[in-house]
């Protein structure tokens, strides 16, 4: 199993057909408390130390939908009835829920979905999430959102993998 963290960087949407296999469960993560309409900019960290990197013209959502897009182009192969495969699957995961009411998380979450729903690549989507990522390992206390992560995970290894 590989995790491939390419933090959004558009070098790494360039190079991402490299890597694409069609045993793959990509989890698209995303700020879900800002504006998924807001210009994206890079950060990088170095020793710790934080450097901005400029802005671009394309917005989170924009950049999101081309990634989609992207592996959508590369990978997607329907079965000779037209059926669409189990692999890959994509989750769109909105991170710091835990700064978002419920009302917005959903408000989100139906943004994203409206943006994507009738696009060709959405067959890949398995759900979109908004997570409160503070809450992981605590018990019952955990979003059950990151359940539906680890289970896609855990599902994708021993049904792919192993």
């Amino acid at each position: 199993m590989h995790f491939w963290d390419c933090g959004g960087q558009p070098a790494f949407l360039e190079i991402l057909p490299v890597f694409l296999t069609s045993r793959t469960t990509f989890l698209l993560h995303f700020d879900a408390s800002k504006d998924l309409n807001s210009k994206w900019q890079s950060v990088h960290y170095i020793d710790g130390i934080q450097y901005d990197g400029e802005e671009v013209n394309l917005s989170t959502l924009m950049h999101m939908l081309n990634w989609m897009a992207c592996v959508h182009s590369h990978l997607m192969k329907y079965g000779a009835d037209g059926s669409i495969p189990d692999y890959p699957r994509m989750y769109c995961i909105g991170t710091h829920g835990d700064l978002l009411t419920d009302r917005k998380k959903e408000q989100v979450r139906s943004e994203l979905i409206s943006h994507y729903k009738d696009k060709e690549y959405a067959k890949l989507i398995s759900d979109t999430l908004i997570i409160d990522n503070t809450s992981s390992g605590k018990g019952e206390s955990e979003d059950p959102n990151i359940e539906v992560v680890r289970s896609a995970i855990i599902d994708i290894t021993r049904n792919k993998l192993i």
